[in-house]
Parts: structure tokens; sequence; C-alpha cells
């Protein structure tokens, strides 16, 4: 008996592992395609906590439905051991098959310019989950009172669950643009040659002659000799690089910081007379150098200064430096030297009057206009807020809320930029706060955007 048994295990062991289950090799979850755009909540309720937006017509990954709700992942997420929930869907408004398609770009990329540890709440007590490498681009998004929601290069849906975890903003800067591809062989022989007095060189290291136009008739134009075109690719690595930054001469005592922040390490301070080089303008700070330095790099700086102290002279308000923008090469004759307007001078209109009241703040709408997004109406309002101290976010979004409550319309939804005073009105807000006609979506406010302000002094 205890042998046929035997036989019998073994026989459905080998079955298994000849024809084995179709559910076992089957792709985790189904593909479908919003056909509006669509919330994402943290729970399966429509009451729960909104964490993102999916896209008309964007592609997603769903699972696990349940009372007309389904779990929303990025679509290649196939491994049902390694997937992170990206919010909760209405399935109905999920299709099999794609529509429309109206898709807008969200969040920034951004690299760390050290390594940066990748914590699980927005702040540095909390457990790190990561940790980024400088220079590896990253996708943001959710700033809030200077941290970042930090996503996965390729992610698509923009989502608070989907995120790795949040980062310090001060250490990020935004990913420079795509270089410029290498000139082609070709593109490089038939470059002109400058002259010593077009190159604003005494020499030239290896001059070539153009390649002569072809003339009219059967004759064929003349290729230039191979060794010349050696000669004219290292002509091409030794161009002078481009000129970048302002060269800035000091009038009054300013102080260079380790990092992006006033309450960063003091480092030097700039005397009057000095000359440096700012250029990387982020939140309010420059990155400064020495006057003759030529490489574009962060890692070279001497350090930062705040913007509003070049401005301002740390103690005396008024102009504080001569920007010189530095200027190619004209094509022939000398140099020319163009003294551009003073970009450190505030040009900052005085603060609104506020003209209403409600919550205990007085404040004024600077703006209120509607917008198209996404196939939606947005009714986008501007307001000016009046404090005299720095109010908290909880205060802002309970102010926020009952201006929506009193302007909200039917089938629109509604963005309201919050600004505090010192603020530039053309600039980021403080805090946004974001409605659809029947219920409050997002809300978050960034303290990096008070730099320059009296609040942050």
């Amino acid at each position: 008996m205890a042998f046929k048994k035997m036989n019998y295990i073994a026989c459905v062991v080998l079955l298994l592992l000849l024809f084995p289950m179709t559910a076992m090799s089957a792709e985790f979850g189904d593909i479908r395609y919003p056909d509006r755009p669509l919330n994402l909540r943290i729970k399966r309720s429509p009451r729960s906590k909104w964490v993102g937006t999916l896209q008309v017509g964007q592609k997603v990954r769903i699972a696990y439905l349940k009372n007309g709700w389904a779990a929303v992942f990025e679509p290649n997420m196939t491994d049902e051991a390694d997937v992170r929930i990206a919010g909760y869907a209405n399935s109905k408004y999920l299709k099999k098959k794609p529509g429309k398609v109206q898709t807008e770009p969200w969040g920034e990329l951004m690299h760390p310019v050290t390594v940066l540890n990748i914590r699980e709440k927005r702040t540095p007590r909390s457990a790190k989950v990561g940790s980024l490498t400088p220079r590896n681009n990253v996708l943001v998004d959710f700033p809030e009172d200077g941290w970042y929601a930090v996503f996965e290069k390729g992610a698509t849906i923009r989502s608070k669950l989907n995120a790795l975890g949040f980062v310090k903003g001060d250490y990020l800067e935004p990913a420079p643009a795509p270089a410029r591809e290498t000139a082609t062989e070709a593109e490089i022989v038939t470059e002109p040659v400058l002259t010593p007095a077009q190159s604003g060189s005494g020499e030239v290291r290896s001059a070539v002659a153009p390649v002569p136009t072809a003339e009219k008739g059967p004759a064929a134009s003349v290729a230039a000799p191979a060794e010349s075109k050696q000669e004219v690719k290292s002509e091409h690595r030794d161009k002078a690089p481009e000129p970048w930054g302002e060269i800035v001469t000091i009038k009054h005592k300013v102080i260079v910081r380790k990092e992006r922040s006033s309450k960063s390490n003091y480092v030097k301070t700039l005397s009057p007379g000095d000359r440096v080089k700012v250029d990387m303008l982020r939140n309010g700070w420059y990155a400064v150098f020495e006057a003759g330095e030529t490489v574009r790099g962060e890692h070279r700086a001497l350090g930062y200064v705040f913007k509003r102290q070049l401005e301002q002279g740390g103690q005396s308000a008024g102009k504080s430096a001569t920007v010189q923008k530095a200027t190619p090469a004209t094509p022939s004759g000398p140099k020319k030297i163009v003294i551009k307007p003073d970009p450190f001078v505030s040009s900052r209109r005085p603060d609104p009057k506020a003209d209403q009241h409600r919550h205990g703040i007085s404040f004024k709408v600077l703006e209120e206009a509607e917008t198209s997004r996404q196939g939606f109406d947005v009714v986008r309002l501007k307001i000016f807020v009046q404090v005299s101290s720095l109010p908290t976010p909880n205060v802002l979004e309970d102010f926020a809320a009952t201006l929506w409550k009193e302007k909200r319309r039917k089938g629109k939804q509604m963005e309201i930029l919050i600004y505090l005073p010192g603020m530039d009105l053309e600039d980021i807000a403080f805090a946004v706060a974001r409605y659809s006609d029947t219920e409050p979506l997002e809300f978050w406010a960034r303290r990096t955007a008070l730099y320059g302000t009296d609040f942050m002094k």
C-alpha cells in the first residue's frame, strides 16, 4: 500500500514538472486605461485620503478588485512579489482598450549634489529607506516644507504612495539639459577657419582651408586630406568653453555659506572690491566661484551667497555689485563688452493692500481666472495674505478651504495659490491647495519659496 502511495506522489510531481500550471506563468494583474482624470485614494472609498491622479488614457496595471475598486500599479510591475501600490481607483472608469489620451508631464528631473539619504517621512529622524548618488537623475514632486517625494526616473503615476520616499530639497539641483551631440566629421571638415583676429588669439594652431564649393559643371568637389581632418578635430577640442556665470564686484561685506541655507556653516566673508563669479541660482542662493574659474561645476564653488545679500549688501540697501555678463568674441574686430543692467537690484513691486478678511486673516485676491487642464475646467485663485508672522500650514489649509467653499463651481476644479509679504508675486507660491468641485484634493507648503523674505531671516 505504501509503495502504491509513493508511486502516486511521484507521478503527480512529474506531471507538475512537465506541465506547469498556466496560472503560474501568467502575468500579474491586468492593463487598463482611465477614460477621464481619475483620483487615487489611500483606501477603497471615495471619502478616503487623496494621494494622486491618473491622467486620461495613461497605461496602468490593476489587481485585487473589491467592491468596485482596484489597486493601481505601474504598468511595468509584473511580479506580484515585488510591487508597490500607487493607490486605489474606481474600476468602472478603467477601460480595457485605450481611448482618448490626454497626458501632461509632471514632477521635475533633478539630481543630488552629494550622497543623499531617502527617508520614510519628511524628517531627518525618520527611517532611512535608500540613498541617492551624486549626478544620478531622479524624478521629484509634492514639495512640502523643504522636502520632496522622490520617484524612480521612469515612474508614470503621480501618487504619494508611488514615491520611494522623501529627500531634502537643499541638496538637489535641476538636471542639466541633454548635451549637444558631437559634430560629425563632415560638419567639422566644412567648418570655416577663423583668422587670428576672428578667434581672438595670436595664432591659429591648425589652420585648414575650408572645403572648396563645387563649381557648376561636371567637376566634383575636392575633399580635404585625411590628416587635415585629424587636425580640425584637434582644433575643435581646443575651442574655448562657452562663457558662463556673471562677474560681480562686491560693494559691501557679503557672507559665504557652505550650503544654500542661512543656518549653514560660515565659509568666508567677501569684502568690498572683491571680484567673484556667481551662477546656478536656486532657492534664492547663488553658487560663488573665483572670478577666473573656467570649470562650471558646483564642486568648484567657494560656497553660496544669498541673493538678497547681494542686493542689500548685508547691512545697507542698494546696489551691491556691478555685474558684467561674459559674452562670446565677435566674429571680427575688437571685443565688445556689454554692460547689462544690474540683475541683483530688486524689481519686486510693493506688497498689495489686503481688502478682505476670513478666519482671522487679511488678504487680497490678486487674480481669478479659468483655464483648462486635462479636459477639466479649473478656477485659479492667486491670493496675497497679509501677515506679520509665519502662519502654520494648518491655518492656511483651513483658510484656503473657506475660500474654496465660497467660490467653488459645479463641475469645475479649483487651485488656490497663496503668497506672503516680501515674496515675488510672479514666482512660485508658498502654499498651493487643489480641490475638485466636491472635495479637497491636495495641499502643500514649501519654505524654500520664502528665501529672501523676512520670514527666513
